[in-house]
């Protein structure tokens, strides 16, 4: 990747900034890029619970880029909107990083009269006078190209777990393990993975489970399909609320024969504190997770040492680096480009460190 070494900086000086969805994330990918390039907000709330802004630092001629997920989307959603209202006269360009979109799954009208909640997110975020959207791991990678429709020249670019979840699991014992999709919707990610783990090992297994219909009081049954008899299986699905579908699939896998069931649930949303108990609960041998989520240190309790958090600062540091210098993002979506990527940008900000020591 040929790059100068101000490269960098040459659009515009470069800003981190978060609000309280997810702080810790985005101090991890400003640790990577260089702490000097975040800038601190302060966001409280009146005693009704409005959202205020304490304090916003100066943005002039920046090009910034927030960090919000919308896990409480009434809540966050405000947050991006008071932000971006604030600074957009100020700022040169501002894009939103949103590791987890809330109101994802609401994508498709399946009875009469159904609200497509995406529709309207998506709306809001275009509507706050944005120049782009990173997205991480939507629950319908179509939705990415709505914000596209609402407004033409709007920069969208959805990124997805695959060089993340590569990477954990490239330490494995791959020939004694299947890969399998947790949910039919999730087949072609899972698929995906498993054609490029077979690169380097083809006896790695694949393998699927599916619901047979739900119910009001959860899901009715899960069957699973493929090789799972003496194996390590790796259920992976992009987030679970109830958790009803990954532990029933677990059942299963392990009813035919598996020697041990992981969960990797991209986005941890895990609704409550009865969902964490039954997640400890369940033969699940471990559950990895991204911090697309700020996890509540009850919940981190209750899973205990069941519960893996492997992070996306790493993949959003180069999402970052790659816009800002507009570089092709193409390569963060193979394990080879995404490690080859990461090195190239340390060693360009080494060398960026070096010089302004001098």
């Amino acid at each position: 990747m040929a790059m100068k070494d101000n490269d960098f900086c040459r659009k515009g000086r470069l800003a981190i900034m978060t609000g309280n969805a997810n702080p810790a994330l985005a101090l991890k990918v400003a640790a990577i890029l260089g702490e000097d390039f975040f800038l601190p907000i302060k966001i409280d709330s009146h005693r009704d619970r409005e959202c205020r802004l304490i304090s916003v630092p100066d943005t002039r001629g920046c090009d910034v880029y927030f960090f919000e997920s919308t896990n409480q989307p009434d809540r966050h959603l405000v947050e991006i909107e008071a932000v971006v209202g604030a600074i957009r006269r100020s700022a040169a360009t501002i894009t939103l990083v949103i590791p987890y979109l809330g109101y994802s799954r609401q994508d498709r009208r399946d009875e009469p009269r159904q609200w497509i909640a995406v529709n309207s997110i998506m709306r809001r975020l275009v509507y706050t006078g944005v120049d782009g959207l990173v997205f991480f791991h939507l629950h319908n990678p179509a939705s990415a190209g709505i914000p596209e429709v609402i407004d033409p020249h709007m920069k969208v670019d959805p990124f997805n777990a695959r060089s993340v979840i590569l990477e954990y699991l490239q330490k494995r014992d791959l020939k004694k393990m299947t890969i399998a999709s947790a949910d039919v919707g999730g087949t072609a990610f899972v698929r995906s993975c498993w054609e490029r783990l077979r690169e380097s090992e083809p006896e790695v297994g694949f393998g699927l489970a599916y619901k047979v219909g739900s119910g009001s009081t959860g899901i009715k049954e899960v069957n699973v399909i493929g090789d799972f008899r003496g194996r390590e299986v790796m259920f992976v699905d992009d987030m679970t609320t109830g958790g009803g579908t990954i532990i029933g699939a677990t059942q299963e896998a392990l009813k035919q024969g598996s020697k041990s069931v992981e969960a990797i649930l991209v986005h941890p949303v895990l609704a409550d504190i009865e969902v964490c108990h039954n997640l400890a609960e369940s033969p699940i041998e471990r559950i990895v997770v991204t911090d697309s989520l700020r996890i509540p240190e009850r919940h981190r309790e209750i899973l205990g040492e069941k519960l893996v958090e492997i992070s996306l600062d790493k993949l959003l540091a180069l999402a970052v680096w790659h816009l800002h210098c507009d570089i092709s993002v193409t390569k963060l979506f193979e394990l080879p480009g995404y490690l080859e990527s990461y090195e190239t940008m340390q060693e360009c900000l080494r060398l960026m460190r070096e010089d302004s020591d001098q």
